[in-house]
């Protein structure tokens, strides 16, 4: 993960397994960034692909403010 007063960005290889009934194992690569706007405003976005079956895991796009005391995102998936 990299920040810097622009903002930050991230790559990612994560690989678990689920527990509980699912017992799934999960593979997979991401790539997420949360660009600084003005006055506690953010662009953010996310991608994850599974790595076995090269297919998307999940995407998103959205635009987040935050300040002292809460946070509030907006989000396309």
């Amino acid at each position: 993960m990299k920040k810097s007063s622009i903002g930050t960005l991230g790559i990612a290889k994560r690989y678990r397994r689920m527990a509980g009934d699912f017992k799934q194992t999960l593979n997979y690569s991401e790539i997420f960034t949360a660009i600084n706007l003005k006055n506690g405003f953010k662009i953010i976005s996310k991608l994850q692909q599974d790595d076995e079956y090269d297919i998307k895991v999940e995407s998103m796009l959205g635009i987040e403010y935050e300040n002292c005391c809460f946070a509030l995102r907006f989000i396309r998936w």
